[in-house]
């Protein structure tokens, strides 16, 4: 089975992690291709990943691709590796009948193998070109809203489904013999200002609800627990990859103190030797949400606290170290 990572060294760290818990929840071997921005990435794998029982082969790429505009980077939580995946066809052995994307924010919780057969065997036989979870649907928006110029339909032209890319499965011998690399860099060209969500817009105005159904455990999210009155409905056991979307992430302080960043920080703690991930792109920010979470008490989710807080001022020191060096 082939699964796709395309981040840059930003998220190295995240993605390690993700792909830890990928490697030790599988119950077979698999083999993994990444697209990334550094050239001398190979030499930075973890021995962990490397050396991994579950691991049959590690394929990288160094994304290369120049002359190509991509929307609505600056002052978000992404890059610009988010549209590295537009181009896995430039990079990515062309004798792969099937792919499984997965963004470098998501752990794997279960053994996922014998549901994404099902759902492979399901798209081949659907010959839609991939399988994603639908994040909105537009008979479920508020008719005050369903015109706003920020939606989809709007934007996009997108006639019914959206959906979030944050994992698929991509039927890539179609991909390629379709010709959905020009298709989507085609669309890339022509929406530009439009673009909000990045390359998942891009693939949905292609796509435009002609995709496989995957259930809500493929690709749970926080906000799948935050917009249910009763949160005791779902069963964890059922959750196969989790997704931390959004700006919220675990290793920042405005998503470490949500029940669901142990699930993130258990797996970390098998690549690298502190038990927290903790980063401060706003050194202020960082600590206005430290002060907040011990506030309305969603620092008692954290567990370990007094790891925590220990690691938070250390971490919080060295990033302060840091930004004065670079002012000097």
């Amino acid at each position: 089975m082939n699964f796709i990572y395309c981040f840059d060294t930003n998220y190295n760290s995240q993605a390690f992690t993700s792909i830890i818990s990928l490697l030790d929840c599988v119950d077979k071997k698999i083999d993994i291709f990444i697209i990334h921005n550094d050239e001398n990435f190979g030499s930075k794998i973890p021995k962990k990943i490397d050396k991994h029982k579950n691991l049959n082969s590690l394929h990288i790429y160094s994304f290369e691709e120049k002359g190509y505009y991509f929307p609505n980077i600056p002052n978000t939580h992404v890059s610009e590796a988010t549209y590295y995946r537009l181009f896995i066809e430039n990079y990515l052995p062309k004798t792969l009948d099937n792919l499984i994307y997965l963004d470098a924010d998501i752990v794997c919780l279960k053994n996922p193998i014998p549901y994404l057969d099902q759902e492979l065997e399901k798209l081949e036989k659907s010959q839609y070109l991939v399988a994603a979870r639908t994040e909105v649907l537009r008979r479920e928006v508020d008719k005050r809203y369903v015109n706003n110029s920020d939606t989809p339909w709007v934007r996009l032209s997108v006639s019914e489904e959206y959906f979030n890319a944050g994992i698929m499965l991509i039927n890539f011998k179609k991909w390629i013999e379709e010709g959905y690399t020009v298709k989507f860099l085609k669309k890339l060209k022509e929406l530009k200002s439009k673009i909000i969500m990045w390359d998942q817009d891009v693939m949905n105005a292609v796509i435009n609800g002609e995709y496989s159904k995957l259930s809500i455990f493929f690709n749970f999210k926080d906000n799948d627990l935050e917009s249910r009155e009763d949160k005791n409905t779902y069963n964890f056991e059922d959750i196969i990859f989790y997704h931390f979307a959004g700006s919220g992430k675990p290793w920042k302080t405005n998503g470490a103190f949500r029940r669901s960043s142990d699930f993130y920080h258990r797996n970390y703690r098998k690549i690298y030797n502190s038990y927290f991930h903790i980063e401060h792109e706003n050194i202020s920010n960082s600590i206005k949400k430290f002060y907040e979470g011990i506030k309305n008490k969603s620092f008692h989710n954290i567990d370990n606290k007094f790891t925590y807080v220990y690691e938070f001022i250390k971490t919080l020191i060295m990033s302060i170290v840091k930004t004065n060096r670079k002012s000097e």
